[in-house]
């Protein structure tokens, strides 16, 4: 039966390479998906677009942050919900252009309470996430070369 000999020096160091391995992949990870969602959100005025960081737990986990409160609605949508003023009485705006016998263009109109029918997410979290997800491999080769285990 054919022997392996492994020689105990050829291993020194091994152990912090994968942790090191580990780490750099979890940053490249993370900053693609950093990337990745800046691409993907929807773009308006780029509030969103630019919200997006990175915050490091640990050397093996990040959090992906977005500083705009909104984000996950755009991403995932939400239910119908009412909307009421913060800080004054009555909601007070312009009624956009619709048949004539409700409003006219331009008149203001006052209410206490809007109902909003909800907003349809556009997905643009998961299609990030998946991104990344499809470049792990990626992530984890070029850690390897960087830490020299090939």
């Amino acid at each position: 039966m054919p022997t392996i000999t492994v020689d105990g020096e050829e291993l020194d160091g091994f152990p912090d390479k994968i942790y090191q391995t580990i780490k750099k992949s979890r940053e490249k990870a993370t900053m693609e998906a950093v990337g990745n969602l800046s691409e993907e959100a929807p773009y308006d005025h780029g509030k969103l677009r630019g919200s997006f960081n990175a915050k490091r737990i640990n050397d093996l986990q990040s959090q992906v942050i977005s500083s705009a409160n909104y984000a996950i609605v755009v991403s995932e949508g939400s239910d119908p919900y009412e909307i009421y003023p913060d800080a004054a009485e009555v909601l007070v705006f312009e009624w956009p252009e619709g048949p004539a016998d409700i409003k006219t263009e331009g008149d203001l109109v006052f209410l206490k309470k809007v109902e909003h029918p909800g907003i349809e997410g556009d997905g643009y979290i998961n299609r990030a996430a998946e991104q990344v997800k499809e470049r792990a491999d990626t992530f984890v080769q070029q850690a390897l070369k960087e830490v020299g285990l090939i």
